[in-house]
């Protein structure tokens, strides 16, 4: 908890706010990083990619277990780490069965956590149209409908709505297209805040924002490999593309991690290259 109360400590020290996301990698985990090489587990005996062992099934009792450690680590993030909040993030919530169930294990979640830290403290992050690793839901719009419906009664910190892009860099889609829209509407609560992201640029993320579909824009790959993106949005500055860095990023070391250049250290390193 040091190293991230540390790391607490510095955005807090630049005026900043910073939640921890809190969410499992079930069936996506493997044998070797599992107490005694015991199967990854999932909702159901499944695989999530092609020549790996399925995972087992979670028991109801281990269903229980698995609620009360999220609850357990939102508490740990705020009252030890010092995170302003804890965001969870389910990409598909589901027991099986009716809509009801298939969305059990997030209510459940979402009432455990709210029990033991103030739920002015709790987000939720969800992605509606989410097709990655075999989590794809047959009728979103009718799942998360619900879901949507009835978050809005929890007053969290805000929800979080991502229309994913994968493996390559894209520009999200145009406002009039995204998926998104069709959800906006359900969030009725006025105090609960909602964050879009998913491949936005400067230009989108404005849109959204005086649209209505959005009370905020959030930016992940961008920030990898743009460490001033917020000065890069703002005057109009070229975005280096994660895919245009040097491969790799996210090390063991700061290559590729913390070592990318603002906008100002690339000028500074071509003008003296001139010289």
């Amino acid at each position: 908890m040091s190293g991230w109360k540390a790391s607490t400590d510095a955005v807090h020290g630049k005026g900043g706010f910073i939640y921890a996301q809190i969410w499992h990698v079930c069936r996506l985990s493997q044998t070797i990083f599992q107490p005694d090489n015991l199967l990854p587990v999932s909702s159901s005996a499944t695989s999530a990619r092609k020549n790996r062992e399925p995972a087992r099934a979670l028991t109801v009792l281990e269903i229980k277990e698995l609620v009360e450690s999220y609850a357990n680590s939102a508490k740990l993030a705020i009252e030890n780490a010092g995170f302003d909040g804890v965001e969870i993030q389910i990409l598909d919530p589901e027991y099986g069965g009716t809509i009801e169930n298939r969305a059990r294990f997030l209510f459940e979640i979402v009432v455990a956590i709210v029990a033991t830290v103030p739920n002015t403290k709790v987000a939720i992050r969800i992605s509606p149209e989410c097709d990655m690793q075999g989590v794809k839901d047959s009728t979103p719009v009718t799942l998360y409908s619900y879901v949507l419906e009835n978050l809005d009664k929890c007053n969290l910190s805000y929800i979080h709505l991502t229309e994913p892009v994968w493996c390559k860099y894209e520009q999200g889609p145009k406002h009039s297209e995204s998926k998104l829209n069709k959800y906006r509407s359900l969030i009725e609560n006025q105090s609960t805040k909602v964050i879009l992201t998913g491949g936005y640029t400067g230009n989108i993320a404005e849109e959204s924002i005086k649209t209505g579909q959005g009370d905020l824009i959030g930016f992940g790959r961008d920030f990898i490999t743009n460490p001033d993106l917020v000065y890069r949005i703002k005057f109009n500055k070229p975005i280096a593309k994660y895919e245009d860095a040097v491969k790799g990023y996210y090390s063991s070391s700061k290559e590729q991690y913390t070592d990318y250049s603002t906008w100002e250290e690339q000028e500074a390193t071509q003008f003296l290259a001139k010289l």
